[in-house]
């Protein structure tokens, strides 16, 4: 979020999770937050979310439900 990452709190449930956004200033309701791709400097990969897992690249997208918004470049 903002070139920042942020750490994961709790665990990710059907299409929802939570994040530490304390060491970032004046976060919003409604702020752009980066799942898969770049923001700033910083970078993550399904692949890197992937290995987290202990999972496949194909199960991390094809698991991201259709509420969540997609913006495609």
């Amino acid at each position: 979020m903002r070139g920042h990452r942020c750490a994961l709190i709790g665990r990710v449930t059907m299409d929802l999770m939570m994040i530490d956004v304390s060491n970032i200033d004046n976060v919003q309701v409604g702020d752009e937050v980066v799942l898969i791709g770049r923001d700033g400097s910083e970078e993550i990969s399904a692949v890197e979310l992937a290995e987290k897992a202990g999972t496949i690249t194909w199960e991390i997208i094809t698991r991201i439900g259709a509420r969540v918004r997609r913006v495609y470049v």
